[in-house]
């Protein structure tokens, strides 16, 4: 790539072999491109050390479509900070004990020199708790105050940030709305795989025998024939087509993202446990019964289902898909009126974000803050613990009082 300047570094876990993730970070690459800005994806540190290897359908397609920087040495980071004057980590679990583990603080932009505008576009802590260490708690915080501006995609990530590290974060839409349905078609257009007739589209990610007595009762009560999308991750295909028993020509291989986007494009009805699989039915307007996933993040799916009013469309079993909800058509006119709002302002916390400056302050301050923190934190330990010393005190006190008179009075008594 040479000495080229881009304005926009977007960070992430864009080559992992997931096809809602993917989208999510060519979605987001486009979207900045649309306010006016050149994007480029940071690869990640010694790529060649990747278990899944780089030839996997998530570089496959964004390297047709994105800009991608070098790939460094572990410890040289921080020569990509030249690269761009805003640096954006992307949507996804990136805020994690386990990301930290492997690349360090980089998806906390340690890399990024002070002066660059550095924000964070719906990034996730995968939870509801950070549970790490002081020292690791402390340096987190001392990234996260480099920010010039911070969204989260769940609530309780705002509500994790404001709690832990003194941040007012903003909970925007996953970069996949930022897109209208119409930028989808051209990607569709590029699949070679053939779709006729009606078809159930079922895009599923943690296969068990009830999802499958699920697709099961909804491809028969419907008189369709059904095409399966599994996780596309590399050592799981097979595990997770034996676990569908009732199903073996219906399940595609060696599916790719831009057919991956065509199945959802041209079904007539879409069964899923995957959030983005809930996410693209709705931005192709599908009707939809959405299996409620609790290892994938159940906040995602209640929290977007709410601010679509389609709550209803989420079962947690088999038996709770009844005919009043599968032959309900969702009526996405309203879905459109009443989401719409929240698209603009994610699009609008976007372009606002991109145009600021680094903040030219040093960041020693927030640590310095930091540690404040911490010490009124201790100081009110100690002095709820000299609180509770002190009544337990004087509740010593009193009843060695009381004892000493019950004393005498008995001396008093026998004498």
């Amino acid at each position: 790539m040479g000495n080229k300047k881009f304005d926009v570094g977007i960070v992430g876990y864009w080559y992992a072999t997931n096809y809602g993730s993917t989208l999510t970070y060519y979605a987001l690459s486009e979207a900045i491109k649309k306010i006016g800005y050149t994007t480029v994806l940071i690869d990640r540190p010694e790529k060649e050390t990747d278990r899944e290897g780089e030839d996997v359908f998530s570089r496959k397609f964004l390297k047709t479509r994105c800009n991608i920087s070098e790939s460094v040495r572990n410890g040289e980071l921080g020569k990509l900070s030249d690269l761009c004057d805003t640096f954006v980590v992307g949507s996804d679990q990136v805020w994690t004990k386990d990301a930290i583990r492997y690349f360090g603080y980089m998806f906390f932009l340690s890399f990024v020199d002070d002066t660059k505008n550095k924000i964070a576009y719906a990034p996730s802590f995968g939870k509801a708790s950070f549970d790490v260490s002081e020292d690791v708690k402390a340096k987190v915080y001392y990234y996260l105050h480099r920010f010039n501006n911070i969204s989260v995609r769940e609530d309780t990530g705002k509500q994790l940030l404001k709690k832990d590290y003194d941040i007012d974060a903003t909970h925007v839409l996953d970069p996949v709305f930022l897109l209208d349905a119409a930028d989808y078609v051209p990607i569709a257009q590029d699949s070679r795989i053939k779709t006729s007739g009606d078809y159930i589209l079922a895009y599923i990610l943690d296969p068990t025998e009830d999802i499958e007595l699920y697709l099961k009762n909804v491809s028969n009560k419907l008189k369709m024939n059904i095409k399966i999308i599994l996780d596309g991750r590399k050592g799981t295909f097979e595990n997770n087509k034996s676990k569908f028993a009732l199903y073996d020509k219906e399940i595609l291989s060696d599916v790719d993202v831009t057919d991956w986007v065509k199945l959802f494009l041209d079904a007539q009805y879409v069964l899923t446990d995957s959030h983005h699989g809930l996410a693209m039915a709705i931005i192709f307007n599908k009707n939809f019964i959405c299996y409620a996933n609790y290892r994938r993040g159940y906040t995602r799916f209640t929290s977007l289902l709410t601010k679509v009013g389609l709550l209803h469309r989420m079962i947690n079993n088999s038996s709770e898909v009844t005919d009043e909800l599968l032959y309900d058509n969702i009526d996405y006119a309203k879905v459109k009126e009443r989401f719409q709002v929240e698209i603009d302002q994610s699009k609008n916390w976007l372009k606002k974000s991109l145009a600021m400056k680094g903040k030219p302050w040093s960041h020693e301050f927030y640590v310095l803050k930091y540690e404040i923190n911490e010490l009124k934190k201790s100081i009110g330990f100690v002095q709820d613990s000299f609180n509770k010393i002190q009544s337990d005190m004087i509740k010593l006190a009193k009843y060695t009082d009381e004892e000493i008179n019950n004393l005498y009075k008995e001396i008093g008594n026998n004498s």
